[in-house]
């Protein structure tokens, strides 16, 4: 989810998505969220991350709730957080010469439960759900660890012990916090939500009631965190902002024996999709994604209008799908290119067309089995390639495919090889025309919904048959039925089909598999408590009492700013005192 995230474009429409949840969630600080929208930009995120606000709370609250319509909803200002988090670390490569290997600590209280949790889990992999903050300085997280005593609390006291090498820096985010009320060795340190940790130490010191927890900061290279995320190593971890590995052209087809990882991807992202709220701000990017690909086509300008006056929700989606319009076009090649983004704005259409088609299926095997069709043969007929004939279908029979759009399909066999040109194409030294020729056991579940479209279609006497996105198909013969004519036999897959299971087992059991990486997650809890500190007993302010005073800083000039001379003195000072003496032990 994050990942999918993070490969989304930052819009207008979805920062005023933000600020109308906003206005809802927190109407008693409506002088806080005006300021937020007067003033906030995406240059501002670490900047209100600082702030004595609802800003950073909120935002962790809603990456450890897990429920992704809300994450989504949020995304602008995550993205905005990750990606300044980004910069900053990467602006600050000579902070890390300077402060690096290092402990940072964090306190907070610690369920018992989940205090056990973490003893049960010494040398896992955890990773987080949300950012998280430390502190420089021991002392000001040992307060954040304190509880009260109360026979009746099952909290207790916990300090984090986290340490960062040298050469982590490269590959893992986090920033340096500069408080301009605090000494350079008292700030804090920032880390990305996707930061990775190893659990080396859980131990209970009676003396003073306290848990000490000590982790390593590790980045994907580990063993442990390769054999967790090997399924899902495609090119959406890459910075294409696609699923595509090596075929950056239209995706027809996927072979699924060679290219599991990016259909696992897709999946992922299409289920995310058709679980996304479908609400007005979906419908304003879609349009204004629309307007902005046509934006040089006042034909189709005038249909996007038409579009957005007349068109009626889930009763309208496949009309307007058939029909000679912008859709069609759009849409199949969104989803073939499989670029992230245009997927998510396209998301008020897609939610609509497959749910209208799950409704027209409930019909459509009703008719079928009054009829006792129980077995239906369906027809597509296209041009290809032969080299993709040869690499998709002659040399994987019995192996399975996806189909990444919406797919067409006829019980007319004729029409369907007319679509394929019958064999008469424009290059036949390279391409062919190709039939397929497709069985469905209609009695039995299948993994995307398909249904006849009769009078919902715009075009007359194709007995259109329309597949959901992500359809999966077993590959039986091929052969060449005349000269430059082949037909491609396929089997619509069930939810019972073996292979399909072993495919998707991840799929299925994707939460599980975060959990293995998430498991610790809500025991690093963001709390954001405001702590008053006695100052008869340590000279330190509140912990998110944040001021700006360095303007240099805030624009992220870190080598002008007025704080670098102290801050070199102190660093030179600070390995100088035993308190500040690495307690890591590698393991």
């Amino acid at each position: 989810m994050f990942m999918l995230l993070s490969r989304l474009e930052r819009s207008d429409i979805g920062i005023q998505e933000v600020i109308d949840r906003l206005r809802i969630d927190y109407h008693f600080e409506s002088d806080t969220i005006e300021e937020f929208i007067e003033t906030y930009s995406s240059e501002k995120a670490i900047e209100w991350c600082m702030k004595d606000s609802f800003y950073f709370g909120h935002i962790n609250h809603t990456l450890r709730s897990k429920d992704i319509k809300n994450i989504f909803t949020h995304r602008t200002i995550i993205r905005d957080v990750e990606q300044s988090l980004i910069s900053w670390h990467y602006d600050q490569k000579h902070v890390w010469e300077c402060l690096l290997p290092m402990n940072v600590y964090r306190g907070q209280k610690t369920s018992k439960q989940e205090l056990k949790s973490w003893q049960s889990n010494i040398g896992s992999i955890v990773t987080m759900t949300s950012f998280l903050s430390t502190s420089m300085d021991k002392k000001i997280a040992s307060v954040f660890a304190e509880t009260f005593d109360n026979d009746d609390n099952d909290d207790e006291a916990t300090l984090f012990t986290i340490w960062v090498d040298k050469n982590i820096a490269p590959k893992s985010i986090f920033a340096y916090l500069y408080h301009a009320d605090c000494e350079p060795d008292d700030h804090e340190i920032l880390f990305s939500l996707r930061t990775l940790f190893r659990i080396d130490k859980v131990e209970y010191d009676s003396y003073d009631e306290t848990w000490y927890i000590n982790m390593t900061v590790v980045d994907e290279s580990n063993e442990e965190v390769q054999r967790v995320t090997a399924p899902w190593k495609t090119s959406i971890l890459k910075e294409n902002n696609s699923f595509q590995s090596e075929n950056k052209s239209l995706i027809y087809v996927r072979d699924l024996s060679a290219d599991n990882g990016a259909f696992l991807s897709f999946q992922l992202s299409l289920d995310i999709v058709l679980r996304l709220d479908r609400n007005d701000f979906a419908r304003q990017e879609m349009l204004s994604m629309c307007r902005t690909k046509f934006s040089h086509d006042p034909l189709t300008l005038a249909k996007i209008d038409r579009f957005e006056m007349n068109y009626q929700s889930e009763q309208d989606a496949v009309k307007w799908y058939t029909a000679d319009s912008f859709l069609y076009r759009l849409l199949n090649e969104v989803l073939r290119i499989e670029t992230v983004d245009p997927i998510f704005k396209l998301r008020y259409f897609i939610q609509d067309l497959h749910n209208q088609l799950a409704l027209m299926q409930v019909d459509y095997l009703k008719r079928l089995n009054r009829y006792n069709l129980p077995i239906i043969k369906l027809y597509r007929g296209q041009v290809m390639t032969r080299n993709d004939l040869e690499n998709n279908f002659r040399a994987n029979k019995g192996n399975l495919v996806s189909m990444n759009s919406f797919l067409s399909t006829t019980t007319d066999r004729y029409v369907a090889r007319a679509f394929a040109g019958d064999g008469d194409i424009e290059n036949p030294e390279t391409q062919v025309s190709v039939l397929y020729e497709i069985d469905i056991d209609t009695r039995l579940p299948h993994s995307v919904p398909f249904a006849e479209l009769g009078d919902q279609s715009n075009f007359e006497h194709e007995d259109e048959v329309l597949f959901s996105m992500g359809a999966i198909f077993r590959i039986g013969e091929t052969y060449e039925e005349h000269r430059y004519l082949w037909t491609v036999k396929l089997t619509l897959t069930t939810n019972e089909d073996e292979q399909w299971n072993v495919l998707t087992e991840h799929l299925q059991q994707e939460e599980e598999t975060s959990n293995q990486m998430n498991r610790q997650i809500s025991m690093i809890d963001d709390r954001n408590e405001k702590i008053i500190i006695n100052p008869n007993t340590m000279n330190t302010k509140k912990r998110r009492s944040r001021s700006f005073n360095d303007r240099y800083y805030l624009k992220r000039e870190f080598h002008q700013s007025n704080w670098s001379k102290a801050f070199q003195i102190r660093m030179s000072r600070r390995f100088e005192h035993s308190e500040f003496q690495p307690t890591h032990k590698e393991i």
